[in-house]
């Protein structure tokens, strides 16, 4: 018979079970999720959020736009080849290379080389050889030179430049927006949580009607008053509840997330300063007008709209002028043929040349002057609105921010009158002295008093958050790391 085995030690349990976990991990949907904080929530907003991806695209086409508009000016090669019968019934082949080159100054360079061969149609030897080279140059002197040469390549640049700050923008608002659903959730979490004790006291206050009313200290009025204040408790709680689901659902789209997945955010801190808000409270409000006029991107691109309509006002008065070309060329034959100097004299050595062409009808280049004069006033109209609008943001920015402290300590005021006036109500009901028609007063002012301050705490969240939108100093690179 064999012995009993000994039970395991608890440590060795304790390891066993351990190594079980290790080797089994609990499936997604059993494992805890992490909390979000406010910061991370605006991090991975700015990396998966939907919203982003229109002006990511458009960084991305602006860049191909000015790839194409440098390989312009770029090194161009283009070889050649041919093989077959030409029209007056000799076999031909021909090999060739053309090198071209364009320079900013409008001036195009280019380099050509050939060999060709022809030989009679029943394939017997080859009669004939030609080879040669060429390089030629075309200057413009009036239209086609100075800014109209490189006008596309300067308007890729700036496209890629107006991209850019558009990008700034959209992620600038993706963190306001992403704040505020942030926000909105935990407030319905505070609001739910006040809900949920306002429930478990118009319980407390219920039972206790009922059980003076059942000694004759109370009557049916103050039981049903306190059945009232409960149901009512119950449908604010579940209004909070479904509202608080629906800002969740907001915010996981957001997160570039599906509805249907798991998120839990952390209650933030709403009497803190997760922006650096603060840095801004003791500059007086033009200092913070002329901050946002130097930093806010809308601004700049306004200013540099400025450049661009003084830039098509050039380009279309040089569009005027005619058409005025310097031409010199340098040409070789004969290479490889039987009679070399002869093809030379014929076809090769340098020549030089003027080339010049006016249209009488300019209609649309008059008219292209003309909207260009109309486009750069209303540009600098565009910039002085601009600033005069953006300092009235400022303005009202700030004020809202400064208002919203004020009002956060007005509110913390109301609170605690508030609960002093519940708990004297609930006192007087205990001792008799008065219905429980004041304490379902109280606990309505309570209520109101709670809601009120925790609205109060998240607008001046919120309000701060928008001066820094407003002055352009909001960073979504610090908060993205």
């Amino acid at each position: 018979m064999k012995p009993f085995a000994r039970p395991p030690r608890p440590a060795a349990a304790a390891i066993a079970f351990v190594a079980l976990l290790i080797a089994d991990p609990l499936p997604a949907w059993a494992q805890p999720v992490q909390p979000l904080t406010l910061l991370e929530a605006v991090s991975l907003a700015l990396s998966n959020s939907p919203d982003v991806r229109p002006a990511t695209d458009q960084v991305s086409l602006s860049r191909i736009q000015q790839q194409l508009a440098e390989s312009t000016f770029g090194l161009k090669v283009a070889p050649s080849f041919g093989s077959g019968n030409n029209p007056y019934g000799f076999n031909q082949q021909s090999v060739g290379l053309a090198v071209s080159k364009r320079l900013p100054l409008g001036t195009q360079i280019s380099l050509m080389a050939d060999s060709s061969r022809w030989n009679a149609s029943d394939g017997g030897p080859w009669a004939s050889r030609d080879g040669g080279y060429a390089f030629n140059v075309v200057q413009p002197l009036l239209r086609g030179s100075g800014p109209s040469a490189t006008i596309d390549l300067v308007n890729a640049r700036r496209g890629v430049q107006r991209s850019d700050r558009q990008l700034r923008e959209s992620r600038q608002q993706i963190v306001v927006n992403v704040a505020e659903q942030y926000f909105s959730a935990a407030r319905l979490m505070r609001l739910a949580a006040t809900s949920d004790l306002a429930l478990v006291r118009a319980r407390r206050l219920h039972a206790a009607s009922e059980a003076r009313a059942s000694v004759g200290l109370a009557t049916q009025l103050d039981v049903l008053r306190a059945e009232l204040l409960a149901a009512r408790a119950q449908a604010d709680l579940e209004l909070q509840r479904e509202a608080l689901s629906s800002a969740m659902d907001l915010l996981k789209l957001s997160l570039g997330r599906s509805p249907d997945s798991l998120l839990e955010i952390l209650e933030p801190d709403v009497a803190g300063d997760p922006f650096g808000v603060g840095r801004y409270a003791s500059q007086p409000v033009d200092d913070l007008v002329m901050l946002a006029v130097a930093t806010r991107p809308d601004v700049a691109e306004a200013r540099a709209r400025i450049d661009d309509a003084r830039r098509n006002q050039t380009v279309a008065r040089w569009n005027l002028l005619p058409e005025l070309n310097v031409n010199m060329s340098y040409a070789r034959r004969g290479l490889g043929s039987s009679q070399p100097g002869l093809l030379n004299d014929l076809l090769g050595g340098w020549r030089f040349g003027v080339s010049s062409s006016y249209s009488l009808d300019r209609s649309a280049q008059t008219a292209s002057a003309a909207t260009a004069g109309v486009e750069m006033l209303a540009a600098e109209h565009n910039v002085v609105e601009t600033e005069r609008r953006l300092a009235a943001d400022v303005r009202r920015a700030h004020r809202a921010w400064t208002r919203a402290a004020e009002s956060i300590a007005i509110q913390q005021k109301a609170v605690d009158l508030a609960d002093q006036q519940l708990r004297l109500a609930q006192l007087r009901y205990e001792r008799g002295i008065a219905s429980n028609f004041d304490v379902i007063d109280a606990e309505h002012h309570v209520s109101q008093a709670h809601a009120s301050l925790v609205a109060a705490e998240v607008d001046r969240q919120l309000a701060g958050l928008t001066l820094l939108r407003t002055l352009g100093t909001l960073s979504p690179e610090e908060i993205a790391r």
